[in-house]
């Protein structure tokens, strides 16, 4: 059984949707005990679960235990999220109502397809933006629609080469601002190689499968559960890198982690163990969908009983149980508290020295001559040129001078890195 402590053992309590009488008394129990108040809130925050934790709290019965300005923050927060929420969804209705016009079909992806129907209170699930999946011969087709509703490209790219390098356009409402993601797959070659599928016609068979049975539209349909699953797992661990040179971080981690666990819980009566690791193998995603499943069992032990058996079939390679391991040792340390992590450290050969790993990130900070003169924009024969030499000795110290006794921890990001670029 995992040992965490108290406070981080009460917020997982309080993100649950369907709780059981032994968690409501264990929650009564732990509001009694010393819980470090600041803490709860701003893992909460951080991990985008304040809404969740204030439902989990609003009926606890030792009420007189909670600090008032903590639930006040987080009922404030739950009242913003429902009023963000409902329009985005009244924003989303006008969109699909305009690509059914155009007879465009569309798959609801992430918040868009499972707040209303998992989480049934639209208040209770922050959503940062919607994400909706067309195929990919509809694009122009769909952009057309959605410009019409007054979105407006967020970057300006050029869609035919977006089409050919990415997976996605991000589209924004500058009136309310709402950013709107438009998918014709769901990751590229330019993603960590665990987060990829090997099947070029994922997308196809994700159609094939999809229904509209929840959505009360008739162009609107949902992926079926275990898609579902597969598209959450590979979404979490690419969100624990999103930056190609950051380190692991714990960001808005358990909002989506509950997202799978409820997904889980919802469907517990349709999907099988046997089933969703029949088709994570066939489409190459096993080790992200096992590792993602095992990190969500290991957090939520106390929510998983008797009734969903679906977690205690999980099998799980010893390797990858090590690396899930590692992920909950970093998602209960709340929030990224670590300094920028060197890429230099983290990409190098995991039997290279420290001394060497050291060199590689010199090596990265300075840079030939010709080279920085590229990346500046200058000639390398200006005058003061081969002072930004000089001065980046102090930005390396500066992002940097940690590194030396970070060691435990900067062998971890390696770890955790060349597994998600499956270099491992």
């Amino acid at each position: 059984m995992l040992k965490l402590p108290n406070t981080t053992r009460l917020l997982l309590h309080c993100v649950q949707l369907s709780v059981t009488d032994n968690m409501r008394d264990e929650i009564e129990a732990l509001v009694r005990q010393p819980i470090d108040w600041k803490a709860f809130e701003d893992a909460a925050m951080w991990h985008g679960i304040a809404p969740l934790a204030f439902n989990g709290l609003r009926n606890v019965q030792a009420r007189q235990h909670l600090p008032a300005q903590l639930f006040e923050s987080l009922k404030s927060e739950y009242r913003k999220n429902l009023i963000r929420n409902t329009m985005i969804f009244a924003e989303l209705e006008k969109i699909v109502a305009m690509l059914g016009e155009q007879h465009v079909p569309v798959i609801l992806l992430k918040g868009a397809a499972i707040t209303r129907i998992i989480y049934k209170d639209i208040g209770l699930r922050p959503m940062s933006d919607i994400d909706i999946l067309v195929k990919k011969e509809d694009l122009y087709q769909a952009v057309h629609a959605i410009e019409a509703c007054g979105y407006h490209q967020h970057d300006r790219e050029n869609l035919e080469q977006l089409l050919n390098t990415k997976y996605h356009v991000v589209y924004i409402h500058p009136d309310i601002n709402v950013l709107l993601e438009i998918h014709w797959d769901i990751t590229s070659d330019h993603n960590p190689s665990l987060v990829r599928s090997n099947v070029p016609n994922l997308m196809d068979m994700w159609w094939s499968r999809a229904s509209n049975a929840e959505s009360g539209f008739n162009n609107v349909f949902h992926l079926h559960p275990i898609d579902l699953i597969c598209l959450l797992s590979s979404h979490f661990f690419k969100h624990r890198f999103v930056k190609s040179g950051a380190g692991f971080s714990t960001h808005g981690g358990i909002l989506q982690l509950c997202d799978i666990l409820n997904i889980v819980c919802f469907y517990n009566n349709e999907v099988t163990w046997d089933a969703l690791a029949a088709e994570a193998r066939r489409i190459g995603l096993t080790r992200t969908v096992n590792v993602a499943l095992h990190v969500v069992k290991t957090l939520f032990a106390d929510a998983i009983d008797d009734r969903i058996a679906f977690f205690d079939n999980l099998i799980i390679e010893p390797s990858d149980k090590a690396i899930a391991h590692r992920v909950v040792k970093r998602i209960d340390d709340m929030p990224d508290k670590h300094a920028p992590v060197p890429i230099g450290f983290i990409r190098a050969d995991k039997t290279a020295s420290y001394p060497d790993r050291i060199a590689n990130i010199v090596r990265a900070a300075f840079p030939d001559p010709v080279t920085l003169s590229g990346r500046l924009n200058r000639p390398i024969n200006s005058n003061w040129f081969y002072l930004n030499y000089l001065l980046r000795v102090f930005l390396l110290i500066n992002n940097y001078g940690k590194t030396w006794f970070m060691r435990r921890h900067l062998k971890e990001e390696g770890v955790l890195r060349r597994w998600i670029d499956g270099t491992d």
